[in-house]
């Protein structure tokens, strides 16, 4: 019976002198009541819901993982438990298995949108499901914002701070700039406050951009006490339009940074030692590229040695490549030369593989048994020994600063004095060969 009925008929069987709103208050503030406290109930649901959603996006986001998979996003798909539905979507059925506020509200979506799908209706429609990628990323802004508040509220209260940027280029091949503000509280902080996309690598515009990017986010210039950047040219450009929008800031050149460019020059200056870095790499990826060839490396070496390659980026690779094969300067024990000997004369001597690999081994045999390749890896083990540690010390957290000063001033004197002592490495050289010898009869 409806509310109207139901009226009428208390209407023709009441007196005359009946009062309707005796009849009618009590069923309209009934019927408000129901509908007010369904409507708390829907909104108490979806905040649990949506509590879960955004814990799952913070764990994933603390992790460093994506969101997304390629495919298989939608809803109707997602009681099909044999389809990869990306990071996000396998955490919150994961979730709906224990939790039965989310397992409802998934079959629920799931539901309707297969109901919809089966239709051949586009878009979602009405249907509020809280994982669509538009809400992920409102929530993941939120975040960045309340975090970014923060950040801003902890460098007002600190009153003063440092800058310290870098860029480098993403996937997609766009220079990102990263922006890291280091300030004091009640201990050291380093906090990034924004990465942005670099229009212009000039001077100047990297500076505009650092100026805007703190004004945007409530952080005065003025308060900067010091910078930090790396040795690059338009870097030096920034550094001198810092200066002039705050004379009395400090700035400090990373120099961890500057002497692995010089590293980086000093692996690149001669022919012979461009030639020599290139057959570290082209033997590590001779080696990687086929398991038939991996599988007589671990037959003669193990399972737990691996070739390093040497690159630029990584600036320790090209030590540890070099001190892989060849051990350290006048210490040959460690070395894996003979090992890298005997699998490329294995692989040239073997029938299981084709003639183009039997033929790169011999190529890269006889490349290593060079005395001008031997004698090159000695000469830069005997910088490596005392660069390395230089370069590793500087990137330490918290290093001493005295420490780092006595270091640098040593290595150069150190450089100095072996820069004419050639005889040392043709010795080096010698003893690693009659080393090789014997291990080789062996």
């Amino acid at each position: 019976i409806t509310v109207d009925q139901y009226l009428k008929d208390q209407a023709s069987t009441s007196s005359s002198d009946t009062n309707l709103d005796t009849i009618v208050k009590p069923i309209k503030c009934n019927t408000e009541n129901k509908q007010t406290s369904l409507k708390q109930l829907e909104v108490q649901k979806n905040r649990e819901i949506l509590e879960r959603i955004i814990e799952t996006i913070k764990t994933i986001g603390k992790r460093g993982l994506s969101f997304r998979g390629k495919r298989h996003e939608a809803a109707y798909s997602l009681t099909d438990e044999t389809l990869d539905h990306g990071t996000f979507l396998e955490i919150l059925i994961l979730l709906g298995k224990f939790d039965p506020i989310l397992k409802n509200h998934l079959d629920h979506v799931a539901l309707k949108s297969k109901k919809a799908h089966q239709k051949n209706k586009t878009g979602r429609g009405s249907l509020v499901t809280f994982f669509s990628k538009t809400t992920i990323n409102s929530i993941i802004q939120i975040i960045c914002q309340i975090m970014r508040q923060n950040i801003v509220n902890e460098i007002k209260s600190a009153g003063m701070f440092s800058i310290q940027i870098d860029t480098t280029q993403d996937v997609k091949v766009e220079d990102q700039c990263s922006i890291i503000i280091r300030y004091l509280t009640d201990s050291v902080k380093e906090r990034l406050i924004a990465v942005t996309n670099v229009k212009s690598s000039t001077g100047e515009s990297m500076f505009q951009l650092v100026k805007e990017t703190l004004e945007v986010n409530g952080v005065d210039l003025k308060y900067c006490i010091g910078s930090s950047t790396d040795g690059a040219s338009n870097m030096q450009g920034r550094y001198k339009y810092l200066s002039d929008e705050n004379p009395s800031q400090l700035h400090v050149w990373c120099y961890a940074h500057c002497l692995n460019l010089v590293m980086i020059d000093v692996t690149e200056i001669t022919i012979e030692s461009v030639k020599f870095f290139s057959l570290l790499n082209e033997c590590a990826n001779f080696l990687r590229e086929s398991y038939k060839r991996m599988d007589v490396w671990k037959e003669l070496c193990g399972n737990n040695k691996r070739l390093a390659k040497a690159g630029d980026t990584r600036w320790w690779s090209k030590e540890s490549s070099i001190t892989t094969i060849f051990g350290h300067f006048g210490m040959p024990e460690s070395a894996l030369y003979v090992v890298l000997i005997s699998v490329m004369s294995k692989i040239a001597n073997s029938d299981k593989f084709n003639r183009e690999t039997r033929y790169k081994a011999i190529t890269l045999k006889d490349s290593f048994l060079k005395y001008s390749f031997v004698m090159t890896s000695q000469l830069y083990l005997r910088i490596f020994e005392r660069m390395s540690p230089l370069s590793k010390y500087l990137q330490t957290s918290g290093m001493d600063l005295v420490q780092a000063y006595r270091m640098v001033s040593s290595t150069i004197t150190y450089l100095q004095e072996i820069s004419r002592d050639f005889q040392r490495v043709k010795e080096a050289t010698d003893s690693f060969i009659i080393w090789a010898e014997k291990n080789w009869k062996k």
